[in-house]
């Protein structure tokens, strides 16, 4: 609830004083205030751009509101607040929350919610309802009234061994409701996955944009990977199944007890302590990203072709641009090797302007008519705060170091800068 006091906005003033002086803190991580939009934008703007702005709507589907008694921020008041802030710093400093297994809430409302903030360009954060002791959807009452079946996950790293006893904390989670059916739950499990991935953390979201260009949504993307996911014979099928495979054999137990005796098993526990399970979203977004980079942009690239063909596109162009997108995209990646050295810089040859086109609001991407060069890079602060992250987090797993770099700083990291290279 930061943000819900006056003061709250010198506060944000003083940590932003520090960050000028000595580069510290870099980045602020704020779970904000839900009622006063005017406290928000003064605080956020406060903080420069040094924080993510949220306006938490958990949903906007007004009869699950009414159900769980909530009173958002209007949606023209979140409007208005997101235009105030934009004008102070990037648009993906801007972000809200939602929540899936609210009573009352169906598959339509929440793609629907999920569509509206994607179309507001907020990065949307899903998260499963699960049930805390002694909150009113805790209750006897509600559980009957709205709760078909719940299930027991492991608390993210709340796990250790204490006096020679394996220890677990868990959550209870909503799996199934009187409106979502627990195949309706799976299957926003991994859409929640793949739109983190894509459009929230970035890593695709140059290629999503480039679609919504030709009004084909993100939303509606995201669904054409997973039905194509589940039909692959290939690498990306398979990723797929193990996603899914994960999410029911550790993310679902009846009662605690079958958690704890699950992950009490050695070859389970040493799963934790060797990073190889996590937080899923980050686990195989860095997957995607190391080990199947090159599989997931020719699976887009055949979804493009799709689109191509059933909106009778101009195949040539919006194929060809695609795959300069994904190009770029790809290129923005920092490369890490084997040995944990970062490669400073990198230069692309490009048909198409992408880098102008992504700097002037994703209109007409045009072709070139003389081939460009870009630079990726990394700056000299970003190289200095990666390297030291990943001394800090090195591990035998790549994935699991950047997983919890991921968790606690802005993402625009992991990304090179980008700039024309100039020719002599």
């Amino acid at each position: 609830n930061f943000g819900i006091l006056e003061r709250d906005s010198k506060f944000a003033a003083k940590l932003y004083e520090g960050h000028v002086k000595t580069g510290f803190p870099s980045f602020v991580a704020v779970q904000w205030n839900k009622t006063r939009p005017d406290r928000i934008s003064k605080t956020a703007k406060a903080f420069k751009n040094i924080a993510q702005v949220g306006a938490s709507m958990q949903t906007l589907d007004p009869d699950v509101l009414s159900a769980i008694k909530r009173k958002n921020l209007t949606f023209d008041q979140v409007v208005q607040l997101k235009n105030e802030l934009s004008l102070i710093g990037p648009k993906e400093k801007s972000f809200s929350e939602l929540i899936i297994g609210l009573p009352n809430e169906t598959r339509k409302s929440h793609i629907e919610a999920n569509r509206k903030l994607i179309d507001l360009d907020f990065e949307v954060w899903n998260y499963n309802l699960h049930l805390l002791p002694g909150t009113e959807m805790d209750d006897e009452e509600s559980r009957k009234n709205y709760f078909k079946k719940t299930g027991w996950r492991l608390h993210d790293n709340a796990y250790g061994i204490y006096q020679g006893e394996k220890i677990f904390e868990g959550q209870e989670t909503v799996t199934e409701t009187n409106t979502l059916s627990v195949e309706d739950f799976r299957y926003f499990r991994y859409f929640h996955f793949l739109q983190q991935m894509m459009w929230s953390k970035k890593w695709y979201y140059d290629y999503l944009k480039f679609l919504k260009g030709y009004n084909i949504h993100p939303v509606d993307v995201i669904d054409k990977i997973i039905e194509k996911s589940k039909s692959d014979n290939g690498e990306i099928g398979k990723l797929y199944s193990e996603f899914m495979k994960d999410h029911r054999e550790a993310e679902q137990f009846d009662t605690f007890e079958e958690l704890n005796k699950f992950w009490q098993k050695d070859s389970n526990f040493n799963r934790l302590k060797n990073g190889e399970y996590g937080k899923l979203n980050m686990l195989y977004t860095y997957k995607i990203v190391l080990n199947h980079r090159n599989t997931f942009t020719k699976f887009l690239l055949d979804i493009s072709k799709d689109y191509a063909l059933s909106l009778d596109l101009d195949s040539n162009y919006f194929v060809d641009a695609c795959e300069e997108v994904l190009k770029f995209q790809n290129s923005k990646f920092i490369q890490i090797d084997d040995k944990w050295k970062i490669k400073e810089q990198l230069i692309e040859t490009f048909k198409y302007d992408v880098l102008e086109w992504t700097k002037n609001g994703y209109g007409q991407l045009k072709k070139l008519e003389n081939q460009k060069k870009y630079k990726f890079h990394l700056l000299k602060e970003q190289s200095k705060t990666l390297n030291i992250q990943l001394k800090q987090y090195k591990n035998k797993s790549i994935n699991f170091a950047l997983k919890n770099m991921t968790i606690y700083t802005d993402s625009k990291q992991f990304f090179y800068n980008v700039k024309p290279e100039m020719t002599s």
